[in-house]
């Protein structure tokens, strides 16, 4: 596609955006704990559980609640907030969860006898620990996936119309919240989730889970998509002029990547771009 040269516009200040802002653990009395601060294990006497930072940067949560505790049932919150690199965190039970940026975890201090679930906004990747008589459960608010032991992501962002389930490993049963219809996954599919449909389809893992290795993965992507994932990993806000672009875009970037640069590798495809402070204008 030619471009009118004279149309092209890019103006970059010195974009401000937070380089602390790290993930917490809210506690039931609402406390909030910076993960990036631990250096030893951290027993809450209060709460019965314990907070362990590997030398690999690793968190694990080990309960020493009991279900017949007072504690069992009281919500710990993980919030992983947007700037914030990725979270790799373990559960009492053994399953290990990936946080991606504006990304937050809730469940109960011990896992019910019956089930265990979480409640997931934002995107994250479970690799359930199997427990034939525990199922694991993950709660958004389009939908519910059903697991035993399994590897999946699931991306459930408040500004996304379509909610993501991508299975990698086992099986997975998605439930949409409005209805009573329920959705089996194989290896390497996908089911989008919409408002009023599920729509399933073969999944590049690789894609899925580019965030997981600090990658911006693009595919077929138009610039409003591109630019909610910059919002989120950069802290940025975002504007638009009038802009009728409808082109597509894919490709990868490394989230090293300054935000001058990424902006300035989207402008050679013709979208311009103002910078002031940590907003964003697209025109």
């Amino acid at each position: 596609m030619s471009k009118d040269k004279s149309k092209e516009h890019i103006e970059l200040s010195a974009v401000t955006y937070p380089t602390n802002n790290q993930a917490i653990i809210i506690l039931p009395d609402g406390s909030k704990i910076k993960l990036d601060t631990l250096s030893n294990d951290i027993l809450f006497d209060k709460y019965l559980f314990k907070l362990t930072k590997s030398n690999i940067g690793l968190f694990e949560i080990e309960n020493i609640a009991s279900n017949n505790s007072g504690q069992a049932s009281l919500p710990i919150k993980i919030v992983n907030p947007r700037g914030s690199t990725t979270l790799h965190f373990k559960l009492a039970d053994g399953t290990h969860v990936w946080l991606n940026t504006q990304s937050s975890l809730s469940y109960p201090m011990v896992f019910s006898k019956q089930k265990r679930e979480v409640e997931l906004s934002g995107e994250a990747y479970f690799e359930v620990a199997k427990d034939t008589a525990k199922r694991f459960f993950v709660k958004t608010s389009q939908l519910t996936t059903e697991v035993l032991g399994t590897h999946f992501d699931i991306k459930a962002y408040d500004d996304e119309a379509v909610s993501k389930v991508t299975l990698l490993e086992g099986s997975v049963n998605i439930y949409y919240n409005k209805t009573s219809q329920v959705q089996k996954l194989k290896p390497r599919q996908q089911a989008a989730v919409s408002s009023n449909s599920i729509n399933v389809k073969n999944a590049n893992s690789n894609d899925v889970l580019a965030w997981k290795n600090e990658l911006l993965s693009f595919n077929d992507s138009d610039i409003q998509t591109i630019m909610r994932e910059i919002s989120r990993w950069y802290d940025v806000e975002v504007e638009y002029g009038n802009i009728t672009d409808d082109r597509k875009f894919s490709g990868y970037i490394s989230r090293n990547t300054p935000l001058e640069d990424v902006l300035k590798i989207l402008h050679k495809s013709g979208i311009n771009f103002k910078t002031e402070g940590n907003k964003i204008l697209v025109f």
